[in-house]
């Protein structure tokens, strides 16, 4: 039985496209809207839960948080190819900021209703659905060729 040749190491490493100072940018970026996201996304169901005491009700915001995703997404996708990455990013991300800014304010202040909790929720699921295929284009054109499906993993992981 003949051995198996061993797979010849990546060149330059596990983290080679974190040489690219545009990518690294983007790289760490994304991890603390990330971070921030999920843990939006943890608190809003929990709240919907909060507020009315139904299990259906964490189900429901979690829901309306991803279904715009499956539903907008290739629409979305295929706009991101279209129009300029970057001002998609930063306004889909400007408007994430100030769904989350409007939720705080209103459960800091008591006058959050379950129903603007849904409705919050679905509105950063279409920001989601903007937000995701413009920054996958978005990490193809900051890394030469050779480094795109190191890049690319990365994202996935972070």
């Amino acid at each position: 039985m003949a051995a198996v040749p061993a797979l010849p190491a990546p060149a330059g490493g596990l983290f080679r496209s974190l040489r690219h100072p545009e990518y690294r940018l983007l790289f760490f970026a994304q991890m603390i809207s990330f971070c921030g996201a999920w843990m939006q996304h943890t608190a809003q169901g929990w709240l919907g839960y909060r507020l009315t005491g139904d299990p259906f009700q964490l189900g429901l915001v979690s829901f309306l948080g991803q279904a715009p995703v499956l539903l907008l997404g290739t629409w979305a996708g295929a706009l991101a190819d279209r129009l300029p990455r970057r001002r998609i990013v930063a306004v889909t991300q400007s408007l994430m900021m100030l769904q989350a800014a409007l939720l705080a304010w209103l459960t800091f202040t008591g006058r959050v209703p379950a129903g603007h909790v849904r409705l919050l929720a679905a509105f950063a699921g279409c920001l989601v659905a903007f937000d995701f295929p413009a920054r996958q284009l978005l990490v193809g054109g900051s890394v030469p060729a050779a480094d795109r499906h190191n890049a690319l993993a990365l994202q996935s992981g972070s």
